[in-house]
């Protein structure tokens, strides 16, 4: 396949099975992680986990700007109050039901203060999105530069940087604030960069290809993925580039996984075992992502433990990567019930009803 063809967008409505793919392979880091935090109780072991915590949610979030970006929409208000409560119906109605499930099975059926916090016991992303949907639905329809370009995105950009930001500031004196701040999770709010990253290159998208298919600049980036890999830490960190680090890393993060699964497409294809895995669990993130909690192993301190006093990455990636496709195995089965009744399917899963396809 020549550059060309490479670089064209599918026709509207029809999926592009590289990025299904790639939230089928996010969806397993995610799980992968949570395997390493829930179920050995120390996410400080030696892991590959510690290099893909800098990308994968910045690249989960990606997917969602890219996936919003649509040519020719028109953030008017009579697509925003349509749009807006649509969303709220399959982000937020969903996860505080599956939330309280949680709650109900783990909590002793008590909502502590820590599940209510910042991460609300994992239940965040979707919350965290729905706020994403409002500040760039607000940003769209109250940009004066609506349609003109440059002008249009730098608004964007203006916004996303004024929320990252504000993201920044975790403390405050006043214990009221700094309680809001903590229970609404606003230092989630700096995923917003990412958000908006993929609404511009789904945009850009055929520029992007040109750049990453320059042998210069992809050897630029993955010099300078390396070097974040290398000196992030001690050096880094140690001047304070904490912001830097975080939206550079996830930057090129995205940029490599991105660039790899759309070179190479036909190894993702539905037309191979491994694509259709990825893909399918890729459509179905949602599902997975609420479920998982639920079938998470618990109490697995004895294999941290050992993997933290004979560190062996790689053993260790192979272990819990096999562990997490077993959760998503249940996980993908447990919807397949559920989605049996068009009701729950529609309700739990925000998949269209019969009456709106």
């Amino acid at each position: 396949m020549n550059m060309e063809q490479t670089a064209q967008l599918p026709e509207k409505k029809k999926r592009i099975e590289y990025i299904d793919a790639m939230r089928g392979f996010t969806m397993i880091l995610v799980v992968y992680s949570h395997i390493i935090f829930f179920g050995y109780g120390d996410d400080s072991i030696t892991s590959f986990n510690s290099f893909f915590v800098n990308f994968r949610m910045p690249l989960f979030f990606f997917i969602s700007g890219w996936v919003l970006y649509k040519v020719g929409r028109s953030w008017d208000w009579n697509f925003i109050k349509d749009f807006l409560p649509k969303k709220f119906m399959v982000q937020i109605i969903p996860t505080v039901f599956f939330f309280l499930i949680f709650i109900y099975f783990f909590r002793d059926m008590h909502i502590t203060k820590e599940a209510l916090g910042p991460s609300k016991s994992g239940y965040w992303f979707t919350l965290t999105l729905f706020e994403f949907f409002l500040i760039y639905a607000a940003t769209m329809f109250l940009n004066p530069f609506k349609n003109q370009g440059i002008k249009e995105d730098l608004v964007v950009i203006v916004v996303a940087s004024v929320v990252y930001f504000f993201s920044s500031f975790r403390e405050h004196s006043n214990p009221v604030v700094a309680d809001v701040y903590h229970y609404l999770g606003i230092n989630y709010l700096r995923y917003y960069v990412f958000f908006c990253l993929g609404t511009f290159i789904k945009k850009y998208y055929e520029g992007f290809c040109r750049l990453m298919d320059n042998k210069y600049v992809m050897a630029l980036v993955l010099m300078s993925l390396l070097g974040m890999i290398m000196f992030s830490g001690p050096l880094l960190y140690h001047l304070h580039a904490i912001t830097f680090v975080f939206v550079v890393y996830g930057t090129l993060g995205i940029m490599v996984v991105l660039t790899f699964f759309r070179k190479h497409e036909n190894r993702v294809s539905s037309q191979t075992v491994l694509g259709r895995y990825l893909q399918f669990i890729g459509r179905r993130t949602l599902d997975v992502y609420l479920l998982h909690y639920l079938f998470l192993p618990r109490h697995l301190e004895m294999v941290g433990a050992f993997f933290k006093e004979n560190p062996n990455p790689v053993l260790e990636f192979f272990v819990s990567v096999f562990l997490a496709c077993l959760v998503i195995i249940v996980c993908l089965t447990v919807s397949e019930v559920l989605r049996m009744s068009p009701f729950l399917e529609h309700r739990l899963f925000g998949v269209k009803s019969q009456k709106t396809k």
